[in-house]
């Protein structure tokens, strides 16, 4: 670095950045199942991590700052890969590894200079942070049987469902090498009981623990107090939600949104939604319906009318002119989404967490776990309905009576390994 020209001040105070990106590197590949040893990174969360800083009247984020200056030191190499969707749209991953050369003398663990401040490193959980990883600490995996099922799913190449990654709707996803390795990765950390503190997102108030991004699929072989878990959650939640938000920042219900409050709140809001898309001879999935409903109508940029926009801003003009208004959307730059989806984010945050799981922590109950807009209890609780009230009670503070949905998650032996 001192060959680069960077000042003494600023390695002192950065060179603690570089050793962090190459411990991830490392850390990654311990899991990795490329045959090139490439690691996938999240460079995005990266840049939110290391953050950015100006020199010499430039601004830069660090993260591309190290990646380039270890790329030329002849320390590591990455590459994207680029997976064409269906819709046109392509999904960016990154691939990094550090050179054989440099890992094969083996290497050593890093001491941390005592000048460099890690904020919150040695600070206690307190409050809902403390309740959330005591609910965390009764959680178990059935281990051996997860890595059977996830062994049988990659080697079947077995059909995941659509998901929005970013704006975009990504509908061509599969067990490969990079899920398999993350599900182990996940796996693994439930097992050894690695919870880390609970992060709260700022922008959108949503708390993140290593169940709330753990598969889907793998959830029949989680197991709370010893207990299969059973799921509570509401029927239109993200629809609802804007229907929260439609009572708090406009003054006059029009009777398309009183129209649309009611369909959200009887948890008849998707199957209006795909009748009218019958009618009109428009097609859809059922299985990537939903994600492709907020790809298209919510979370759109809306620089030109996707067909299902069209329609569905004949049937609500005043719920869709509300949905733009949220992302401010204007004819040069079109809308942030981003905008509409923190919003719904918060409130969310603020019905779960601030209201139920609060509540819940002061019966001193703690067998239950928080998923976004779902909670998962344990079976054998008996608090199925006390929850249900709770969620209830909570959403009618805000002015609407949600539809509760509740169900058993199947155990291993019920999980099928096939397509």
């Amino acid at each position: 670095m001192e060959g680069e020209g960077y000042k003494a001040t600023f390695i002192r105070k950065n060179q603690w950045k570089y050793h962090y990106f190459l411990t991830k590197v490392l850390h990654r590949r311990r899991y990795t199942l490329y045959a090139d040893k490439y690691c996938r990174l999240s460079i995005e969360r990266l840049r939110q991590q290391l953050g950015s800083s100006t020199q010499n009247g430039r601004s830069f984020r660090f993260v591309d700052r190290i990646r380039k200056d270890l790329r030329k030191w002849d320390i590591i190499r990455y590459r994207y890969v680029n997976q064409v969707q269906e819709s046109g749209g392509i999904v960016r991953t990154s691939l990094t590894k550090i050179l054989d050369e440099i890992t094969e003398p083996g290497y050593s663990k890093w001491q941390p200079n005592i000048e460099i401040p890690f904020k919150g490193t040695d600070d206690k959980p307190i409050g809902i942070t403390a309740q959330i990883l005591r609910s965390l600490s009764l959680l178990h995996v059935d281990y051996d049987a997860a890595i059977a099922f996830a062994d049988q799913a990659l080697k079947e190449r077995r059909e995941l469902p659509a998901r929005l990654e970013g704006w975009r709707l990504n509908t061509n996803r599969y067990v490969n090498k990079d899920v398999y390795s993350a599900w182990v990765m996940s796996l693994d950390a439930i097992a050894e009981g690695r919870f880390r503190v609970p992060h709260t997102c700022r922008r959108t108030g949503r708390v993140f623990t290593e169940v709330t991004n753990f598969p889907r699929l793998l959830r029949p072989f989680l197991q709370l107090d010893g207990q299969p878990l059973v799921g509570l959650d509401v029927s239109c939640s993200q629809p609802l939600l804007f229907g929260v938000y439609l009572k708090r920042n406009e003054p006059t219900l029009t009777s398309d949104m009183e129209h649309y409050l009611e369909l959200v709140q009887k948890g008849d809001f998707y199957p209006y939604i795909r009748h009218l898309l019958d009618q009109a001879g428009l097609s859809y999935s059922l299985e990537s319906f939903k994600a492709s409903f907020f790809a298209s109508i919510f979370y759109s940029k809306e620089k030109r009318n996707h067909p299902w926009r069209t329609l569905f801003s004949t049937h609500f003009p005043g719920v869709a002119a509300a949905i733009s208004q949220a992302k401010k959307v204007t004819p040069e730059r079109g809308g942030q989404p981003e905008l509409l989806s923190n919003a719904l984010s918060n409130l969310e945050a603020e019905i779960v967490i601030q209201g139920v799981a609060k509540r819940l922590y002061a019966m001193n109950f703690y067998s239950f776990l928080t998923v976004h807009d779902a909670i998962y209890v344990a079976a054998g609780a008996g608090m199925e309905e006390v929850i249900e009230q709770l969620l209830l009670q909570e959403y009618q503070r805000h002015g609407v009576t949600p539809t509760v949905k509740t169900e058993q998650v199947p155990v291993p032996e019920k999980v099928c390994l096939t397509k």
